[in-house]
Order: C-alpha cells, then structure tokens, then sequence
C-alpha cells in the first residue's frame, strides 16, 4: 500500500493544513474540490473547463481506491479541514 500518513504542518500565515494521501473515503470532498477548481483554474490545467464534470464519486472512489491498493503510486493531498 502506498499510504501516506496524515502530518501536521502549519504554513507561513500561520494556518495548519494536513498532508496526507486522499483515501476512498474522501472522493465527494476531493472531486467537488477538482470540478470547483477547474471552473476557475482550467486555463492553466491544459484540459479544458468541463474536463471533470462527467466523473462521478463512484469514479472518484475507484481511482482512489487503486491509489490506495498500489504498490507503485501514491497521491498526496492538502486538506484544510474537511
């Protein structure tokens, strides 16, 4: 399994973010986060703006759930809260 382990870190501001590896548990926060990103960000994505609006949770639970199952790829993630 290629885990990563929740680790506190606070930023410059001050503020504390956790750094670890986005589980299946948490794919209706991550894709919600990717689809409200790409409405504003998509320009600098090199994908166009509606790239993620056809992948479901359930999609997002099976990508996370490979990531989560591999002995070969790991994915690590900022959350600030939930």
């Amino acid at each position: 399994m290629s885990i990563i382990a929740p680790k506190e870190i606070t930023l410059k501001n001050g503020k504390t973010i956790t750094l670890k590896s986005p589980v299946p548990e948490d794919a209706e926060n991550l894709l919600n986060h990717l689809k409200n990103l790409f409405q504003t960000a998509y320009r600098n994505m090199n994908h166009p703006k509606n790239h993620w609006d056809h992948v479901t949770i359930e999609d997002e639970f099976r990508i996370l759930t490979d990531f989560k199952n591999s002995d070969q790829k790991f994915m690590i993630s900022a959350f600030d809260g939930d």
